[in-house]
């Protein structure tokens, strides 16, 4: 999965960034905040994957810039100090993170050479299936359904669920 900003989209979402921040020039900074923590969270969460990260400090570092830029303009004497500026870019706009990470590393699957498709063990006719059947019309007992959770690979750092007894199935 190998999901790049492309130098264009980004430079136009920063285009829209600061038109955006020059028609809100003037509204109070955590309302600014709110608004550009989630325009940052929401680029991140989606061009957050692995070798994009140069990408993903640039929009966010531009965006710094941009606002920094906005809150210098607001009056002709005053400047947004950088101290200040670095502090408030701390408190409302996300942190850098991978959110994709590369898929065999999320499920935990170690091949050594053969298909990664391979289960170890069966709950249907055909490994790792469940049924053969439409998957919406296809009833399971409870105890299947165990059965069948404790094959199913579990992604790194996740916590299995426990209590399948509160599942309602018709």
């Amino acid at each position: 999965m190998l999901r790049q900003t492309i130098r264009r989209r980004l430079q136009a979402k920063l285009g829209e960034v600061k038109a955006e921040l020059k028609r809100r020039m003037h509204e109070p900074i955590p309302a600014m905040g709110k608004g550009l923590g989630a325009v940052v969270g929401g680029h991140m969460r989606y061009y957050g994957v692995p070798l994009n990260m140069p990408a993903l400090f640039l929009f966010r570092s531009q965006v710094g810039w941009l606002w920094h830029r906005a809150l210098s303009q607001r009056s002709q004497n005053g400047r947004m100090q950088w101290d200040r500026m670095r502090r408030l870019i701390d408190r409302w706009l996300p942190p850098l993170h991978i959110y994709h990470p590369y898929p065999l590393h999320s499920f935990g699957v170690t091949t050594r050479g053969r298909s990664r498709m391979r289960k170890t063990c069966s709950s249907g006719s055909v490994e790792g299936v469940m049924g053969n059947h439409d998957p919406y019309s296809d009833r399971r007992t409870l105890s299947e359904l165990r059965e069948w959770a404790k094959c199913v690979p579990v992604p790194v750092g996740a916590k299995p669920v426990k209590k399948i007894a509160k599942l309602r199935f018709s």
